[in-house]
């Protein structure tokens, strides 16, 4: 399918972690289409998460950089350059997230390519303390940059005075089923 990503790259402080109410900073924000054919939207939503996180990436970089001496950054390698600014990787595929989570991910299928993309993310969690973190998708605020019938994410965004939180739920209830059970999306 072709499919478009979308990323929204924030700044906030550590109460976003913690799922509370936080103002964030948006730093960068872009829809864009995924270049290349994707096999399925499991395959197109690992092309996205990996470009997003190639982008947090740099960004993590030029914060640490921004906010340490550079006699203490000579010694390091960019890994642990990055590590210096702690970052959040958000996605709303289950399929995703439960592939990083495992111990060994599996590469099998018509998506191996895709799956030893991901490989990469699950990389950067370990050599930079990136976390990742579920959440539905109305919780999901960079949905708005990819699909035209959901603004209600950057809506609420304004509605809440620039604030968000990250929502946690151990049972990974979809946005629908969450609206059909009459729970808000924050």
């Amino acid at each position: 399918t072709n499919s478009t990503g979308g990323i929204i790259i924030a700044a906030a402080n550590r109460d976003l972690r913690d799922g509370k109410l936080t103002p964030i900073s948006l730093i960068s924000w872009r829809s864009y289409k995924i270049d290349r054919v994707s096999r399925s939207p499991a395959c197109a939503e690992t092309h996205a998460v990996v470009e997003g996180e190639d982008e947090l990436f740099h960004i993590r970089y030029l914060w640490s950089e921004l906010h340490h001496p550079p006699s203490q950054l000579r010694e390091l390698v960019k890994e642990e350059i990055v590590r210096l600014t702690p970052g959040i990787l958000l996605t709303d595929s289950k399929n995703f997230y439960d592939k990083l989570n495992k111990d060994t991910p599996v590469i099998k299928g018509a998506e191996r390519r895709a799956d030893i993309e991901a490989l990469t993310v699950k990389e950067s969690m370990e050599d930079t303390n990136l976390m990742l973190r579920w959440v539905h998708s109305d919780a999901q605020l960079a949905n708005s940059n990819t699909k035209p019938t959901e603004k209600q994410q950057v809506q609420l965004f304004k509605q809440l005075n620039q604030k968000w939180r990250i929502i946690y739920d151990p049972n990974m209830v979809s946005a629908r089923r969450r609206k059909d059970m009459g729970l808000k999306p924050m």
